[in-house]
């Protein structure tokens, strides 16, 4: 059963300079704090209304250099000291420091989604906490304050110094609209029937049918548009592995189709042509599906032993050889590639430094994938310790994120790539996080919700509603174009967020970002898709790429997965 939501409560969004306090000009010594009349009376009617009190402040003051981020925090502390004299509180402070002018540095940023009139501020403590957007209300001395209201979908209103007390006496005593009807589990669970029939009736027969190459023993690479496979492509042994968990999940979800066949000859190519006889795994088959490029890469081995754990499940006459082949497989890698400053060498393939974060992450998946298939506690171990270098050496607390690129040491490199972002990967390290704490792991949940809350944040693209390539740490944009794989990450995220804790907001995002999925997948051949949504809004035209199916189907497998799930009314 899906748990039900914390109750939602509504929410006064304060600004804060010039509404609650005396504006002098960038205000910021717990000192110059000058309550306006009625201002801490108001707070206090919100508090004992049951309500949330929210601050959301520009403070570009930060970015100019004025004071930093430590000082506003200062203030606010004497916010709540003098609150607490009449009983008051703020249950939450969102302060943007970012602003287009000031020294530069990494404040310096035009036109942060943060800075008012932009809804970042409130659209974060919606995510934050469980706010009733209906009866909620922004409270403000500038137009900003409404315009940022408006954005982010509430009641906006101006105050002037004197007003605000009378202002929240208004909002507190406004009737109160009918309470929202739960809908979160019916969405999903329409959104899985479109999915299930999307899978059954179009891409797994077309797939089956035209995505392996028989002459070859190989999977495709691609099919074009037109439905036709490309046979000419060199084949990267990714993608073979990736085939092969696809079709067994076709066969986990009932298929009627070839499945089992095609995890058979998956399985075969992973043990004739991929798994190297001295260790590791190669890189590259031709056209052929000989041998092309022996050279080894975490990244690909550590799919090859997902596809191998997934073939175990799903073909149990295979599954002693695949886990036997997938535990040789990782002990080669821990011998040969485990790194002194943690983590693991990425092989050959990719130059070092920089160290990457994907290959660890789809490592995670790995292990737990194996834990899944044998309940062997090794599995969950190595599952952990890949777990823990995620918090303790790669998460960034203070924004909430985890770097792509790395030193030798694991520190994010010291220039602007060390800040890139990829909102699917904060979704994916999300739903990586559920997994493990679910297999009996550390709890790292509360990180992972950070990851999501960041990547919906700042990598939704408010106008395509698509989940974008690339931000910075700190939320500006970098990479405005959307690849199909993030929006399958962003609905495993949201899906996962509601089956543990009935978030309608995050069943509303997994269907958001599931619909966004069914455009990327209308194609004038059915069972294909677009990889690439450009900028302007314009899918590229380009052949579908094979190695996104597996992103597609463990999304849809999730969604199915909890969409099945009874909804308790």
């Amino acid at each position: 059963m899906i748990p039900a939501p914390p109750p939602r409560r509504p929410a006064v969004f304060f600004d804060r300079d010039g509404t609650l306090n005396a504006d002098a000009g960038y205000t910021w010594k717990p000192e110059d704090l000058v309550w306006l009349p009625g201002a801490r009376e108001a707070v206090k009617a919100v508090n004992d209304a049951g309500w949330l009190a929210i601050v959301v402040t520009n403070q570009s003051g930060v970015a100019r250099g004025l004071y930093g981020e430590a000082e506003v925090a200062a203030f606010h502390a004497r916010m709540q000291d003098e609150l607490r004299v009449v009983g008051a509180h703020i249950d939450a402070f969102y302060a943007c420091p970012y602003h287009s002018e000031g020294p530069e540095g990494p404040y310096r940023i035009d036109n942060h989604p943060d800075r008012k009139p932009n809804p970042g501020l409130i659209r974060r403590a919606m995510l934050e906490h469980p706010v009733e957007r209906a009866r909620s209300i922004v409270l403000g001395d500038h137009a900003r304050d409404v315009e940022a209201a408006v954005a982010a979908g509430l009641r906006g209103e101006l105050v002037k110094p004197g007003e605000l007390l009378a202002a929240v006496q208004r909002a507190l005593a406004a009737p109160a609209p009918a309470a929202a009807a739960r809908v979160g589990g019916a969405l999903l669970a329409e959104c899985a029937a479109r999915a299930r029939a999307w899978l059954f009736d179009d891409a797994f027969p077309l797939w089956a049918a035209r995505g392996f190459d028989a002459a070859a023993g190989c999977f495709h690479e691609r099919i074009g548009q037109d439905g036709a496979p490309h046979a000419g492509a060199m084949r990267r042994v990714r993608v073979q592995a990736r085939q092969t968990y696809v079709f067994a999940a076709a066969g986990r979800l009932d298929w009627d189709g070839p499945w089992a066949e095609l995890v058979d000859l998956g399985v075969r190519t992973l043990f004739d042509r991929a798994l190297r006889a001295d260790g590791g795994t190669r890189h590259l088959l031709g056209p052929d599906g000989a041998a092309a490029d022996d050279r080894r890469d975490l990244y690909d081995s550590a799919f090859v032993a997902f596809a191998l754990a997934q073939a175990a499940g799903a073909r149990p006459a295979h599954a002693e050889r695949c886990i036997g082949a997938a535990a040789s497989l990782m002990d080669w890698i821990g011998t040969h590639w485990t790194h002194p400053a943690g983590g693991f060498r990425e092989g050959e393939v990719a130059a070092q430094p920089p160290r990457r974060q994907n290959p660890h992450m789809h490592l995670l998946e790995a292990v737990l994938a194996l834990h899944d298939a044998t309940g062997d506690a090794r599995w969950l171990a190595q599952a952990t310790d890949i777990g823990l270098l995620f918090r303790d050496r790669m998460f960034a607390p203070h924004h909430g994120v985890i770097a792509e690129l790395f030193d030798e040491t694991l520190r994010p490199l010291p220039d602007a790539d060390g800040r890139i972002v990829e909102p699917g990967h904060q979704f994916e390290w999300a739903w990586l996080l559920d997994r493990l704490a679910r297999a009996g792991g550390p709890e790292m949940r509360r990180e992972g919700e950070r990851l999501r809350v960041h990547g919906e944040l700042y990598g939704v693209d408010a106008r395509t509603h698509a989940a974008v390539d690339e931000v910075y740490a700190e939320g500006a944009p970098r990479t405005p174009t959307a690849r199909l794989w993030p929006q399958t990450e962003r609905i495993k995220a949201n899906v996962v967020r509601f089956e543990r804790t009935g978030d309608e907001e995050a069943a509303q995002a997994a269907t958001d970002a599931f619909d966004v999925l069914m455009r990327f997948c209308d194609t004038p051949v059915r069972g294909l898709w677009w990889d690439r949504l450009e900028a302007d809004g314009a899918f590229r035209d380009e052949p579908a790429p094979a190695s996104s199916f597996y992103h597609i189907v463990l999304a849809l497998e999730e969604l199915i997965r909890v969409g099945a799930v009874q909804h308790r009314p």
